[in-house]
């Protein structure tokens, strides 16, 4: 998530000297970025399974049902990746303040610590945080084997189409102004 919003924050800007002179949807950067991210993503997962074989956790077929958060994962980050390189042709700024809210995301995404430990409503809180779904949908398959339940699964496809389709958007209604800004 952290690589690929920053990687895609710049894309619209950096890319400029070729969409103004090649006529070609924009949009097409920030998904051939995302896809990109998404490939690396893939290779760093290979890396976590070669430590659940190390850990000596039984692989199961209901690894196999890991695409879904990968994919809800993958839609989430070209949302917000959407997003932030619209945001960051009128407002530059933001790539000092994104390091700093993508930390507090990391933070509020219970990658570091045991969700159990919190209150009972902060922990409710980290339902509204699609990444903490899809680290929790991760740990529900691969340490605990149970499968998530339909609803689980539900509200982490809503949250997922909701951020792309906010990116989306936040695009469309801006997508005339960005020649202007760049």
């Amino acid at each position: 998530f952290n690589n690929e919003t920053r990687t895609e924050m710049t894309v619209l800007y950096n890319s400029a000297p070729i969409y103004s002179k090649v006529p070609m949807p924009k949009l097409y950067f920030i998904i051939s970025h995302s896809i990109a991210n998404l490939l690396d993503f893939l290779v760093s997962l290979a890396v976590f399974f070669i430590f659940v074989a190390i850990d000596g956790i039984d692989f199961k077929l209901n690894f196999l049902m890991l695409i879904y958060p990968i994919v809800c994962l993958y839609l989430v980050n070209l949302g917000i990746g959407i997003f932030l390189s619209t945001l960051y042709i009128f407002f530059r700024d933001i790539s000092y303040i994104w390091p700093v809210v993508s930390r507090i995301i990391m933070y509020s995404s219970a990658i570091f610590y045991d969700p159990s430990i919190l209150p009972g409503i902060i922990r409710r809180a980290l339902n509204c945080n699609p990444l903490y779904m899809c680290i929790d949908y991760f740990r529900q398959l691969v340490i605990h084997s149970t499968v998530p339940t339909p609803e689980y699964h539900i509200v982490l496809g809503i949250m997922s189409a909701f951020c792309l389709v906010f990116g989306f958007v936040t695009y469309h209604f801006n997508r005339d102004k960005i020649a202007l800004f760049v």
